[in-house]
């Protein structure tokens, strides 16, 4: 497996592997037309391909030259530098194989040479493996939080870490 930076001819790739990702992740509770209504909205090919390369870390994952995991990330200034984890997907047949674990320690890594205070991201309670990864990797739960999403509204997971040191930090 090699990560790399996302490219415009990635598009098509991001948006499988999310919609298999979200499928996988939140399918017990959400119904197929609203994932395939979030994957057009938050990936909308277009957008994507006119927004590639990216300023932002937009990492894939690429297995056999197949692309099975992708995370995109950002810079925030706030009252401190703060580095967002906007997505993580990994394709369902690649799960358990520590792509989400090496796209999640590059994606960090990024951030904190951008001079980070103090990283953040956001996972629907609904989704116990995501939930799972971020504790796994030292993102602790910091606040309750909701989404409206195809007219639902879901609780989500605030989760936070300093930039360095072990100790949870709060949001």
């Amino acid at each position: 497996m090699r990560l790399r930076d996302a490219d415009p001819e990635d598009v098509e790739g991001i948006r499988e592997v999310a919609r298999g990702s979200l499928v996988a992740s939140y399918g017990h509770a959400l119904g197929d037309d609203v994932i395939d209504d979030a994957v057009e909205r938050w990936y909308d090919a277009e957008g994507l391909e006119s927004g590639l390369p990216s300023d932002d870390a937009f990492l894939v994952a690429e297995d056999d030259g197949r692309l099975v995991g992708f995370a995109q990330s950002y810079v925030v200034e706030r009252r401190e530098r703060v580095g967002e984890i906007d997505w993580l997907h990994v394709s369902p047949s690649h799960r358990g194989r520590g792509v989400g674990t090496e796209l999640l320690g590059e994606v960090e890594s990024r951030l904190r040479e951008a001079g980070v205070e103090r990283i953040e991201g956001r996972v629907l309670a609904a989704n116990e493996e995501g939930a799972e990864l971020s504790t796994a990797n030292g993102l602790d739960s910091a606040r309750e939080a909701t989404v409206e999403l195809g007219g639902d509204t879901l609780a989500v997971h605030r989760r936070a870490k300093p930039n360095q040191g072990d100790a949870a930090a709060s949001v």
